[in-house]
């Protein structure tokens, strides 16, 4: 089964009724945008979790990462109707994988939805949220303790962009130290 088929994904469009994150530093609440939700047509079986272990939802794709979808009244998103919920580390099972793949992805907020349609392609996908102070404890935790077939770091150009070297140590994207 190729899941990255885009055929077999089927698409709601809603017109302005988007509000990104971002919208908010400079005060745009009444700024809407259209955006066209995708959702898988096949079959899934996703469960979500924080790294404690707490179940946060499962069920099949738009249940697990934009229920909002399913409610008939819906008229407008928000970034975290289509996004994961912001933690420091995030599991997602997938239970119908046609692979026993475990993937660690590294990333932003541009991680926050990417990670959402990667989950489809692999048993087993975890995230680290880079966030400041947060991200060296869970990385090396983490690390140390799964065996990932492959790990993967997104972020986004503009974020790197925006830095000087001197600002990575105190920012977000400064990953730490391995532990001794």
């Amino acid at each position: 089964m190729d899941v990255w088929d885009n055929e077999r994904f089927g698409r709601v469009t809603f017109e302005n009724a988007f509000q990104g994150s971002e919208i908010s530093s400079v005060h745009g609440y009444h700024i809407f945008e259209d955006i066209t939700a995708l959702y898988p047509q096949f079959q899934t079986d996703l469960m979500l979790s924080t790294g404690y272990g707490r179940v946060i939802r499962y069920g099949d794709f738009i249940d697990t990462f934009m229920p909002r979808l399913r409610n008939e009244y819906t008229e407008h998103f928000d970034y975290g109707d289509i996004a994961l919920p912001i933690y420091p580390f995030m599991r997602m099972t997938n239970s119908l994988a046609d692979n026993d793949k475990s993937v660690l992805i590294i990333a932003e907020s541009n991680g926050l939805l990417q990670s959402t349609f990667l989950s489809l392609g692999f048993a087993n996908l975890d995230m680290i949220y880079l966030i400041y102070e947060v991200t060296p404890d869970w990385l090396w935790y983490v690390l140390e303790n799964n065996d990932y077939d492959y790990v993967i770091m997104v972020v986004s150009d503009v974020v790197l962009a925006q830095q000087s070297m001197e600002a990575f140590e105190q920012d977000r994207l400064f990953l730490g130290h391995p532990p001794y």
